[in-house]
This record gives structure tokens, C-alpha cells and sequence, in this order.
């Protein structure tokens, strides 16, 4: 359960990330939005800057060897992006179920909750039964005292992640969460 929660946090992570952007001037620097549209572009350019530094983080925590590296970073990405399509599954039924509660979106009968809040569990279960194959295939690359580095190393980046997010302003029209 505890593995499941943790995942579900770190897809989650790239969620937020990419939900909460802000526009860096040239110096990296914060600006004001200046009344400019929020464009694609700019959430590419950042989800890179992310990628690129989970990469760096990674590699240095985990002590990657190069011949390591070299068949991690294919296979971590394939999880990856299993783990962030079975969340993202998760997250629309859970979006269904909160405007059905919130009156938004009535749900013609009990039947139809149902299948979403099973959609909901199964998506999160899934999430962990992929890191459950992965682990695996992780060993056959890499020995346990690293694999075991790389799982902290995602918590760490993960709470790096949240700690930056703290401290970026919001896009213009965007309310904060509320806990």
C-alpha cells in the first residue's frame, strides 16, 4: 500500500509540475505574465528542465556506471510513462467522481459511481503492479543497494519537486489548491 501511495505521489509530481508553470524571463528570473498567453512551448522547455534534472539527480545518487546507465535509463523511461498512463486513468475517474459529489456532473445511477470508483482503485493498484515488474528487471541491471538508492532518490526528487513548486507563483487565473 505504502509502494502504492508513493507512486501515485511521484506521477502526481509531474502533474503539478506541469500544471503550475510559471514564465522565466531570459535570466531565469521570475516575471510578471505581462497579460502574454501561457503557451505549450513553455511547458515543453520546463517539462525538459525536469527530465534533465531527475537525470542528473539519479545518475549522481544512484551511482550509475555508464554500462548501467546505458540500460537504465530506457527501462526506467518505459515505466515511466506506463505508471504516468495508467495514473493519469486514475485521475480522470477520480475528477468524474469529485464533479459528481460536487453536483457538477450527476451520474444517472449508483451503477455508474461504481464502475468509476473501480476504475479509480484498479488504475491505483495497476501503478503499483508495474513498479512491482519493473523491480525486477531493475535487479537483472543493477545490484539491490542501488535499486534501493534509486527508490529513495525518486522520494528525494519527488519532495525537491514540491519544495520548488512551494516557491513558484501561480499562472494567472489559477486558484490555489486548498488542503
Amino acid at each position: 500500500m505504502r509502494q502504492v501511495l508513493l507512486i501515485t505521489i511521484l506521477c502526481l509530481i509531474g502533474n503539478t509540475t506541469y500544471s503550475q508553470l510559471p514564465v522565466r524571463g531570459d535570466h531565469g528570473d521570475v516575471r510578471a505574465f505581462d497579460n502574454k498567453k501561457y503557451d505549450g512551448e513553455q511547458d515543453n522547455k520546463r517539462m525538459q528542465q525536469i527530465q534533465s534534472a531527475r537525470i542528473a539527480f539519479f545518475t549522481s545518487e544512484v551511482e550509475l556506471t555508464p554500462e548501467e546507465a546505458e540500460l537504465f535509463w530506457p527501462l526506467y523511461n518505459k515505466m515511466w510513462k506506463e505508471k504516468e498512463s495508467t495514473h493519469n486513468t486514475a485521475q480522470k475517474a477520480l475528477r468524474d467522481i469529485q464533479k459528481h459529489i460536487k453536483g457538477e456532473q450527476k451520474l444517472a445511477t449508483e451503477a455508474e459511481l461504481k464502475v468509476l470508483l473501480t476504475r479509480y482503485i484498479d488504475n491505483n493498484a495497476a501503478v503499483g503492479a508495474i513498479d512491482k515488474r519493473y523491480h525486477t528487471e531493475f535487479l537483472a541491471i543493477m545490484s539491490a543497494e542501488k535499486l534501493a538508492k534509486l527508490y529513495k532518490a525518486e522520494e528525494d526528487f519527488r519532495m525537491r519537486m514540491i519544495r520548488q513548486l512551494r516557491k513558484e507563483p501561480e499562472k494567472p487565473g489559477e486558484r490555489k489548491r486548498e488542503n
